[in-house]
């Protein structure tokens, strides 16, 4: 029996894996099949089709002995559905579902079509929610979160001392009923909380979990920011409720903000420098370059941010710096006097360390120490002239 063309486009055309069997012989496959356990044609598939499953099924019998006894069951009886585990070239085991399908042919010939459906996404779905449903009686009470329970209509209808305490309640009963007073009409995007909660509801309900943030407001009329984690559980042929966890963001937007803040203050305290700092990492590139005497050397910190000595402009690198800052990294801090184009520097560098106590990077400063050069050198020439003076 040859496999026309025909047979061919709709085994391709078919969205799951399908093989074709002739005398427990693959007689051919389709794309996906080639696709799924990730195999180079169809020709690589059919030769290497008893390496795509392991030598054990999970109920300890040889893989190779039950295909033959599937088959043959599909084509005594018709039809045969049974979950089977299979893995990929590279090993990768995942289980799946097989259903063979005995062709009525008018031949001796034992045809039968196998169609695997990758149960990778439904078994892990179906994991999270048998250890959701286990958990569910314990994990309300003993969260440190506010926590609450909606029903299939939505409705909350419990809720743990945590939520109680937190928004300001007296008692389970007084937060469902004034439910919805916890949160301002409008969300900060323009939003009407009783919509906006009604979509989220309704997308951690098909989804099966969903995070955002949120401004609620306790029964006292503060306001504060949360992260809410709305989280289906139960069973879909019972009606799935939803959980929902609150967890109070103030202290760590408030930590956020003051993180913000020095990060600025001391962007503008580098800035406003009077020499020059900057850091260089281990690769030789800059993190850092800024201060009021940059300027001096015609570059901003743009310029010079993310480069390397090999690309960073050549006014700011230089033999003798890149000697120094080499020098850092075996021999510790370093300090000198620099005579170059813009003027006289005092430079100093210093190791950066990391957690772990190695060297990360270097960082310097550079200070321009021009004017008291001069005025060294003046003062030289003076003391050696009133010398030559006295000599005589």
């Amino acid at each position: 029996m040859q496999v026309n063309e025909n047979i061919r486009l709709m085994l391709d055309a078919t969205p799951l894996a399908c093989i074709m069997w002739k005398n427990f012989k693959i007689l051919e496959c389709n794309e996906e099949a080639v696709r799924l356990y990730r195999v180079k044609d169809k020709s690589a598939f059919q030769e290497k089709f008893f390496e795509l499953s392991p030598e054990y099924q999970p109920d300890g019998r040889r893989s190779i002995d039950l295909v033959s006894q599937c088959i043959q069951k599909a084509y005594d009886e018709g039809k045969y559905i049974f979950e089977w585990m299979h893995q990929t070239l590279d090993g990768t085991l995942f289980p799946a579902e097989v259903t063979l399908m005995r062709a009525n042919v008018k031949s001796d010939d034992h045809i039968v079509f196998s169609y695997t459906r990758d149960l990778r996404e439904q078994k892990r779905m179906t994991e999270e929610l048998r250890q959701a449903n286990e958990r569910i009686s314990l994990m309300l009470n003993s969260t440190p979160l506010a926590g609450t329970l909606r029903d299939r209509n939505f409705r909350v209808f419990d809720c743990n001392e945590e939520a109680v305490r937190l928004f300001g309640a007296k008692d389970k009963q007084e937060f469902i009923e004034r439910f919805s007073e916890l949160s301002p009409e409008y969300q900060p995007d323009g939003q009407r909380s009783v919509e906006l909660a009604a979509q989220y509801v309704q997308k951690a309900y098909k989804e099966g979990k969903y995070v955002f943030e949120w401004v609620h407001r306790t029964l006292d009329g503060t306001l504060f920011p949360a992260e809410i984690t709305i989280i289906r559980v139960g069973e879909e042929s019972s009606g799935y409720t939803t959980m929902g966890y609150t967890r109070d963001l103030r202290e760590e937007k408030r930590m956020t903000q003051n993180v913000r803040e020095t990060a600025a203050l001391l962007q503008k305290v580098v800035a406003n420098y009077p020499g020059a700092i900057w850091s260089i990492d281990r690769n030789e590139v800059y993190t850092l370059f800024n201060g009021r005497s940059i300027g001096k050397f015609g570059v901003t910190p743009e310029q010079v941010v993310g480069k390397s000595f090999n690309n960073a402009p050549p006014q700011i690198v230089y033999p003798e710096i890149i000697d120094y800052i080499r020098k850092t990294y075996t021999d510790g801090a370093q300090e000198w006097v620099a005579k170059i184009e813009q003027g006289a520097f005092h430079i100093r560098t210093s190791p950066i360390y990391g957690d772990d106590g190695n060297i990360i990077g270097v960082v310097g400063n550079s200070d321009e120490i021009t004017e008291v050069i001069r005025l060294q050198d003046d003062l030289k020439e003076s003391l050696d002239k009133a010398n030559e003076a006295n000599t005589l």
